[in-house]
């Protein structure tokens, strides 16, 4: 459809595209060229002039673009959100001391994390700036640490995030979660040998993985309560992938990496394994997509929020199917006695039909009675008879 230079640029992916497609876009020099489909055509005919801008994302959920501008000629730091196709900006955060910036959206696009390093004398931090996109005015919440970050993932059906904090190869691990009004720390889990984390897609669940120089740790974690569901080891793993539904995961030794031990291994969302295959020259696995779901995304909101009383209507519900199916079975069964009731009451009636019947026939009860004690004398005979004759000469 059209055909584009490569340019100067060393990031990859060389174009980032809107949620739906409709649009997308590549960072330029000094500039942010968003593109229209399905005419491929420069939006507005003119680049996002934008001097120094470094990167940019796209919201999962509309269409606003994020980019970070560094410092520059005594100017601060900015993060901004640009609206599309109107071009309006809807939010801008300065940033002092800013060494490097790094932007996480939401998957659902309700939030956004810029995780900004900062320099302070000798000393280097961290902080997380979380941009609340839904809500007026979209507010911004800082969460300051001071250790090094080595991973951080948004709980993708949830409100929740994961950070990996500290010193490897034992560094610590923090759940926070974005209430009403601030960022609540969950839990601390200090000391894990984990350097990545992938959230089950439909969140609750989290595997916190020990990869590559970690040699393939995992543990399986329940963010609900709080606690460890087990541990499993997968020696050289390279690769987490979680199957759609959240109820299995599954690690991989991918030949891309690793030349021996190649192959996958399936286990459930508690960490049991289920099933282990070794392969040579093994690549890559990939779950089959799931669609999307039929309830609209307020109504999935509501279940969750009132499951438990749904399950004591649907318990009740359940009992009260039971309860027809044994009243059903209980009914078939009384029919069918009456209907062998009615069969025996047939055969009776015919009986005594045929009692008269063989009184007429025997001539006097005497003898019908004896019949019916039983009381007869049975004579056999053998009589035998010839029924085929062959002649054969032997030699």
């Amino acid at each position: 459809m059209r055909g584009f230079l490569g340019g100067n640029t060393n990031t990859w992916p060389a174009f980032k595209w809107s949620f739906d497609d409709k649009y997308f876009g590549r960072l330029s020099e000094d500039a942010i060229s968003v593109y229209e489909t399905p005419s491929m055509d420069l939006l507005d005919k003119k680049s996002i002039k934008i001097p120094a801008v470094k990167d940019f994302a796209w919201s999962p959920s509309e269409h606003l673009i994020s980019y970070v501008v560094p410092e520059a000629n005594n100017k601060p730091a900015s993060v901004v959100l640009l609206e599309i196709p109107s071009r309006k900006e809807k939010r801008q955060k300065n940033l002092f001391s800013v060494t490097d910036c790094k932007m996480y959206w939401h998957p659902n696009g309700t939030f956004l994390s810029v995780k900004v390093d900062r320099q302070k004398k000798k000393s280097t931090y961290s902080t997380f700036e979380l941009f609340r996109m839904k809500e007026k005015d979209i507010p911004i919440d800082s969460l300051e640490l001071k250790d090094p970050i080595i991973a951080f993932a948004w709980e993708p059906q949830g409100t929740r995030f994961a950070i990996v904090h500290g010193e490897t190869p034992r560094p610590d691990l923090s759940f926070y979660q974005m209430s009403d009004k601030q960022v609540k720390l969950l839990k601390t889990l200090e000391k894990k040998p984990v350097n990545n984390l992938f959230w089950s897609p439909q969140g609750s669940f989290i595997v916190l993985a020990g990869l590559n120089n970690l040699n393939g740790t995992f543990e399986f974690y329940n963010v609900n309560d709080l606690e460890s569901m087990g541990t499993e080891d997968h020696f050289m793993a390279t690769v987490v992938e979680w199957d759609p539904t959240g109820r299995y995961v599954c690690t991989v030794v991918s030949h891309w990496r690793h030349q021996l031990e190649n192959g996958y291994n399936i286990y459930s969302f508690r960490g049991q394994l289920l099933k282990k295959v070794l392969k040579d020259k093994f690549y890559q696995l990939l779950w089959r997509p799931r669609p999307p779901s039929l309830l609209p995304e307020e109504r999935i909101k509501t279940i969750k929020q009132n499951i438990q009383k749904m399950k004591k209507d649907f318990k009740k519900i359940d009992l009260e199917k039971k309860r027809l199916v044994k009243e059903a079975r209980r009914q078939k069964r009384i029919a069918m006695r009456k209907d062998f009731e009615h069969y025996l009451y047939e055969r009776e009636k015919d009986r005594l039909q045929q009692r008269e019947q063989a009184k007429q026939l025997w001539g006097q009860l005497a003898a019908l009675e004896e019949q019916d004690q039983r009381d007869i004398e049975i004579r056999e005979e053998w009589v035998e008879e010839m029924v085929d004759f062959q002649e054969i000469i032997l030699e």
